[in-house]
C-alpha cells in the first residue's frame, strides 16, 4: 500500500515538473529595427517561401544572414538580387520593394 502511494506521488511530482510555470516559448526572436524603420525578415521570407527559383531562395538566405548580423549593405544586395528574379509575383515584388526601402532607412547614417 505505501509503495503504490509512493509511486502514485513520484508520477504526480514528474507530471506537475514537466507542465512547467505555462511561459510561452517564442522561438523568433523580435524583427530588426535601426533608424525608426522595422523590417519583419520572417514575413518576408514567408512570402517569398512559395518561389522555386535558385536566385530568391540563394537571396533569401543571404537577407537573412545579413539581417541577422546588421549587415545592411550585404542586405541590400540580396534584395536587388531577389527583386531581379523575373519569377516573382507581383505580392512578392511589393514585399520586396517594401522591405528595400525599410533597409535603405536602415542603413542611412543617423543626422548628427
Amino acid at each position: 500500500m505505501k509503495l503504490s502511494r509512493s509511486v502514485i506521488a513520484l508520477v504526480l511530482i514528474a507530471s506537475l515538473g514537466l507542465t512547467g510555470c505555462g511561459k510561452s516559448n517564442s522561438s523568433s526572436p523580435p524583427p530588426p529595427t535601426a533608424n525608426g524603420a522595422t523590417l519583419d525578415v520572417g514575413k518576408l521570407l514567408q512570402t517569398l517561401a512559395s518561389s522555386t527559383s535558385p536566385d530568391v531562395k540563394k537571396g533569401s538566405t543571404d537577407l537573412y544572414l545579413a539581417m541577422r548580423y546588421s549587415d545592411y549593405d550585404k542586405a541590400g544586395a540580396a534584395l536587388e538580387k531577389i527583386a531581379a528574379d523575373p519569377s516573382l509575383t507581383d505580392v512578392q515584388k511589393k514585399a520586396v520593394s517594401e522591405a528595400q526601402e525599410q533597409v535603405k532607412q536602415m542603413a542611412a547614417k543617423p543626422a548628427q
